[in-house]
């Protein structure tokens, strides 16, 4: 049985190592003490930018998955930690502070995907970032957003907050608050901002 479990350690620790070599090529930069844990679909034609120390903890069931655009820029700050099941668009900006916690499943969309008038739904894919139906979103430092919230274009959420589990956060989110709902509101404040 001892030999066995020692196989599997090898057997694990081979496939983080791959796992994090193929993540790593497909992005622009990426930090020192990366951790990839699973399988994981990117599609990138833009920037990824990755910081130190930061875990992708992703499983075979379900993969993270990162769709990054044309002249698109993702960033990804020291220490953060990003749950199976992640889906990040980023056709304009999406930008993730430091020492963030994202739980399983959640949703990060910095573009609509689609224009809501049919008319010009044809064209729902433009090349240029400025073409889209999309605006930045900037996620501050200690965030710990729950599971199978989402987090749509054009938000800011300030440092430390809390976004609870299965809310939609239409509108930006101050420091230090936990927001919940459908959309999102603040609950209560919680104390001082993490900056």
């Amino acid at each position: 049985m001892a030999g066995f479990l020692r196989i599997k350690s090898y057997f694990h620790r081979f496939m983080v190592a791959y796992y994090c070599a193929i993540f790593t090529k497909q992005c622009q930069f990426v930090g020192d003490n990366l951790l990839v844990k699973g399988p994981f679909r990117v599609r990138n034609i833009g920037q990824i930018i990755i910081g130190n120390v930061c875990i992708f903890d992703s499983t075979k069931e379900r993969s993270i998955r990162l769709d990054v655009g044309n002249r698109a820029i993702l960033q990804i700050g020291n220490g953060t930690y990003v749950n199976e099941g992640v889906h990040i668009v980023c056709n304009i900006s999406v930008s993730i502070g430091r020492n963030c916690l994202i739980a399983p499943d959640v949703e990060i969309m910095d573009d609509d995907g689609h224009p809501v008038d049919w008319r010009e739904r044809h064209n729902h894919w433009p090349e240029n970032p400025e073409d889209r139906c999309g605006a930045p979103i900037v996620i501050g430092d200690n965030v710990w957003i729950g599971t199978r919230a989402i987090i749509l274009k054009g938000v800011i959420i300030g440092s430390g907050s809390v976004v609870s589990a299965g809310s939609v956060v239409t509108n930006s989110v101050p420091p230090a608050v936990l927001v919940a709902g459908v959309p999102a509101r603040i609950i209560r404040q919680l104390g001082q901002d993490t900056n």
